[in-house]
């Protein structure tokens, strides 16, 4: 009998066995759950299941691991603090969960490292990388993301909420890329991505959805932005030089929807923005039209960085920050628009701007650090106008609900309309002229007056609780028709005020002072014939020094020698 081919047969049964051994020992030996990592990666390590030899913490097989290993997390809660501190691939299976036990869940100072399929909760210190070329996918974080110093990483296909991407400190040519980015709370005091003093970087086909900014781009230079899709937010940009607003590259951004359009223009002239846009922005332009745009709510809906002579009219706007937005820019006019939310329009060392005939609520204009605007005939409703400049022009506004600050020098403040609110006019600076306007109903005061060298005639101040506060030195107050309020005028510690040809009529306190000696009263009208000088009561209290504890407080006056017999003829 031949015995070969009953020795082949035996041959080849034992090496199938020998290959289903191979697969059957390391089943047995670890948890079934175990999946396959890439051959190209070194020794396999694993973290929580129920095999025999896995870890039961991540920091343990980390430090047990050599550059080019797989750590398999299988779920589960980790609490600790993670360091990667070698080129290592962390896979989690069905997300496990990360917290941090003193200081920050996960820090990455390898360069080579690739994060997959893990879920980080609400956390004071979240992610940090500090290297390059990582990869970041598949995750779900709730707690800060912060890349410092690095570049060259990619997160991808994650969701981000809560406290959003920070980009920072020289951090170039990094790639975010397909990741849903939000923020869960009413308050939207997160960025989604805040990027600043970086360059290079790739935000490519990402949601952001209800960030208090969708991304914030501030002191850097040639970011692209491409393809994302913003709901209730949109993009800011900030920075000192015009390569941090005329680098980027912006295209085929979607907001709202409404699918409307992000429009990005560099060194145009002379062109119509189309009335598609929900963002827009115009850096070194003039002569550009923006109109007939309807913004529901986004941030910065429209923008001018170092651009004049440019027309934004007849467009609705509701935006979550800024309606209209103007860095450095010049001589533009803004009218005809209807605005709402926290600022209408926001002026930042803008200049010799026009706002005219534009409808505002629940909003606010707000010049800061800006000069020779004139803001005319507008109508505001429960909105402030804020005017921290100098000789800007406040004319004939109807404010409903809201009030004029100004902090500035020599700004005119001339026949505005004021009423139903806590203070009317407030004023920090000096040399200012507040004139002709009709302050009524307001619960706190009509003017309140904290600068020097301001002059308030010919205003009209009916039913407030306090007219006119002063708190500082030689102001004029003259020609002012004073009726029907709590108190008239209050000084409190100023000096060498001039209070003349004033009518002060059925107010319940014409006026009053304290802790003043030196102030003019003359030929005012004190609502009777007064044949003798009237007498103004007020008080002097002396404190001790060293503990604010009153010692005695004395009474004083002051006279107006000349009062009038008849009222002053205000016009």
């Amino acid at each position: 009998m031949d015995k070969k081919p009953l020795i082949v047969k035996c041959l080849a049964i034992g090496i199938i066995l020998l290959f289903l051994g191979t697969c059957i020992i390391p089943a047995i030996a670890q948890d079934t759950e175990k999946p396959s990592p890439p051959a190209s990666r070194g020794d396999w390590l694993y973290v929580g299941g129920s095999g025999p030899g896995n870890y039961t913490r991540i920091q343990d097989a980390i430090d047990n691991a050599s550059d080019g290993d797989t750590i398999i997390v299988f779920n589960g809660t980790y609490h600790e603090d993670i360091l990667v501190d070698k080129q290592l691939y962390l896979r989690g299976i069905n997300l496990p969960i990360l917290t941090a036990k003193d200081f920050y869940v996960l820090s990455i100072e390898a360069n080579n490292c690739t994060i997959d399929n893990f879920k980080i909760p609400l956390w004071d210190n979240g992610v940090d990388i500090h290297s390059h070329y990582n990869v970041i996918k598949n995750c779900s974080i709730t707690s800060w993301f912060r890349i410092v110093n690095s570049s060259y990483n990619y997160l991808f296909n994650n969701k981000i909420s809560s406290q959003g991407i920070e980009v920072i400190s020289n951090s170039n040519n990094n790639n975010i890329s397909s990741n849903n980015i939000s923020y869960t709370s009413t308050a939207r005091t997160r960025y989604g991505i805040y990027i600043s003093n970086s360059m290079n970087n790739m935000i490519f086909n990402n949601i952001f959805f209800r960030n208090w900014r969708g991304i914030y781009i501030a002191s850097t230079i040639n970011t692209t932005l491409l393809r994302n899709h913003f709901f209730g937010c949109g993009i800011h940009i900030g920075g000192n030089n015009i390569s941090n607003y005329n680098t980027h590259t912006m295209k085929e951004n979607l907001l709202g929807e409404e699918q409307l359009h992000l429009y990005y223009y560099v060194n145009k002239i002379s062109i119509n923005v189309p009335s598609d846009a929900g963002q827009v922005f115009l850096i070194n332009c003039s002569g550009c039209r923006v109109s007939n745009l309807n913004v529901p709510g986004f941030d910065n809906c429209v923008n001018l960085y170092f651009s004049s002579n440019n027309t934004i009219t007849n467009s609705s706007i509701r935006g979550i920050i800024y309606c209209i937005y103007l860095y450095n820019s010049s001589s533009n006019m803004i009218s005809n628009n209807i605005l709402g939310n926290m600022y209408g329009i926001y002026f930042d060392n803008s200049h010799n701007n026009t706002i005219y005939n534009n409808s505002l609520t629940n909003d606010a204009i707000y010049l800061y650090v800006a000069n020779n605007n004139k803001i005319l005939s507008n109508t505001l409703n429960d909105s402030n106008i804020w005017a921290a400049g100098n000789e800007n022009t406040i004319k004939d506004n109807v404010i409903n609900s809201g009030s004029i600050d100004v902090g500035g020098n020599s700004n005119f403040i001339e026949n505005n309309i004021i009423r139903n609110t806590d203070y009317g006019i407030q004023m920090a600076g000096g040399y200012n002229i507040v004139s002709d306007n009709n302050i009524s109903y307001c619960t706190k005061y009509g003017i309140y007056d904290w600068g020097a060298w301001n002059t308030i005639q010919g205003n009209t101040f009916k039913k407030n609780n306090l007219a006119i506060q002063l708190y500082t030195t030689q102001n004029k107050i003259t020609k002012n028709q004073i009726n029907e309020n709590q108190q008239g005028i209050s000084i409190i510690g100023g000096s060498r005020n001039i209070i003349m040809n004033n009518n002060f009529i059925l107010n319940v306190l014409d006026a009053r002072f304290e802790q003043t000696l030196f102030n003019h009263w003359l030929n005012n009208y004190w609502g009777v014939p007064v044949l003798h000088p009237k007498i103004i009561a007020g008080k002097i209290t002396f404190y001790q020094w060293y503990t604010g504890e009153v010692l005695f407080v004395l009474p004083w006056f002051n006279l107006d020698l000349r009062p009038r017999l008849l009222p002053v003829n205000i016009n």
